[in-house]
């Protein structure tokens, strides 16, 4: 959300002081006392357009949105010249699902400010949630040219050209991003995901491990890497990280069934049975899950069956019997998650 500071010029030292309380209140994070300092300025100068977007942010801050859309609203009736009004407006009607509506006051951002980067950026993110690429990629395009420095759109691009089949050019725009901010963690994740897929696991577990410094707690993060350790057989350390991302997001069915699988090749397959039927109590519809399932439950069955073979050849005094099973790996470990970066 963008702040606004009110024109003081002119103004009783009265108002001028609340000005300056207010906007010190909110700059220190303290909302609530900024709130109470926004609304006496209101009580005294109820056309100060300035004020009511400022108010609009604390109450966006606070998780009030309708309050917040309804200040966003009063101050672009006042003055609609404020085109860092319109942009969180926008950004409200987006956090709302109001996808349409965010559009159009995103655009009238841009009709008032053209260059301005953030806007195209938050823009293309809302086509990007309606499935409109094209519309998206130029937005976050033009994003990039007004500012090249701007990490968050090369790896919103990188996630576009990832979506596409466009792997090399998509590493290209993550590791621009991981360059222009090596702290952004959805960059990292990205570049892992791209570099997995180009079967460059080494580095991709590199760049996992660096994502999930950065943010430890992101189920996602834990995923990605938990499964490209299980691509390299290392499944202790592949088990370690599926568990973190279900202890950290319980309803991940993803990470219980990459977990089944893991366990499954340790041959722990009563673990495996029950990490399958998680991932199907969470998502009954899990195709992949299902076949995993029944597949566990035939390899159970074979290994029944070879037991008793066995028991009878040695009871016979032949040589015991042998036979290879092939275990089939769920196309879920292949599956990643990619993390667009937010303002």
């Amino acid at each position: 959300m963008m702040m606004v500071t009110p024109t003081a010029a002119g103004e009783p030292a009265e108002l001028v002081a609340l000005f300056t309380m207010a906007l010190s209140e909110h700059r220190a994070g303290r909302l609530a006392e900024a709130a109470v300092v926004y609304r006496q300025i209101l009580a005294l100068r109820p056309d100060q357009a300035e004020v009511c977007n400022n108010l609009g942010n604390v109450l966006a801050d606070q998780g009030k949105l309708d309050e917040a859309a309804a200040q966003f609203e009063r101050a672009v009736a006042l003055n609609p010249a404020l085109f860092q009004t319109y942009n969180n407006l926008a950004n409200i009607l987006r956090a709302q699902g109001k996808l349409g509506e965010a559009v159009v006051r995103f655009e009238q951002a841009l009709a008032l400010r053209p260059d301005f980067a953030e806007v195209r950026y938050n823009l293309g993110n809302v086509l990007l949630s309606q499935g409109k690429l094209a519309e998206a990629t130029a937005q976050f395009e033009h994003a990039a040219i007004l500012k090249p420095d701007f990490a968050e759109v090369h790896n919103n691009l990188g996630n576009i050209l990832q979506g596409q089949g466009k792997l090399e050019q998509a590493v290209a725009r993550y590791q621009r991003a991981a360059a222009l901010k090596p702290d952004l963690a959805e960059a990292h994740n990205n570049l892992g995901n791209a570099l997995k897929d180009l079967g460059k696991l080494t580095e991709a577990t590199a760049q996992f491990e660096q994502a999930a410094v950065l943010k430890p707690n992101l189920a996602e993060i834990r995923f990605n890497l938990g499964n490209a350790l299980l691509r390299q057989g290392k499944l202790d350390a592949a088990i370690a990280e599926f568990e973190r991302a279900a202890a950290l997001r319980p309803d991940f069915a993803e990470a219980h069934h990459s977990l089944g699988n893991a366990l499954k090749d340790q041959g722990k397959l009563d673990e495996a049975a029950a990490r399958f039927e998680r991932a199907l109590a969470l998502r009954p519809d899990y195709a992949e899950a299902h076949y995993n399932r029944a597949d566990l439950k035939t390899f159970r069955s074979h290994d029944a069956d070879l037991a008793r073979l066995e028991s009878l050849a040695a009871a016979s005094g032949l040589p015991p019997a042998r036979c290879c099973s092939s275990t089939l790996r769920s196309q879920g470990a292949r599956r990643h998650r990619r993390l667009s970066a937010r303002l």
